[in-house]
């Protein structure tokens, strides 16, 4: 969903900085993720940005929804969480390793597994 919806009339957000005069804080987190989403492999803009953010809930909670985005940077995005309640939040994230793996398409093969081949033509039986 389109955070223009969610704002409704009012412009969207094109920066970071700009996010912080949304009026809901569940929208202010929505629209960080969305302008940091780029930038999330830059661990020092990432943390700059983050730092940014006066509400440390807040910036808590940006932490925890770009762990639970960005499976495989998870695991240091976790350990810049200050407060318990995200702390809990970024356990229940990293006790769920799968969430890592990477999408079948970019894994390839399984080189464990020979691969599936369509059944050949039974004895005796004509094609």
């Amino acid at each position: 969903m389109s955070l223009l919806l969610l704002l409704g009339c009012t412009p969207e957000p094109v920066s970071f900085a700009e996010c912080a005069a949304l009026v809901s804080p569940d929208l202010r987190t929505v629209c960080r993720v969305g302008q940091l989403d780029d930038v999330a492999r830059d661990r020092e803009l990432l943390l700059r940005q983050a730092d940014s953010i006066q509400d440390p809930l807040e910036r808590d909670m940006l932490l925890v929804e770009l762990a639970v985005g960005d499976p495989r940077n998870q695991g240091w995005i976790c350990k810049q969480v200050r407060h318990d309640y995200g702390a809990k939040k970024c356990e229940q994230v990293l006790g769920r390793p799968h969430l890592a793996t990477p999408p079948k398409e970019e894994r390839g093969p399984n080189p464990g597994k020979p691969p599936v081949t369509q059944p050949g033509p039974q004895m005796g039986t004509q094609p």
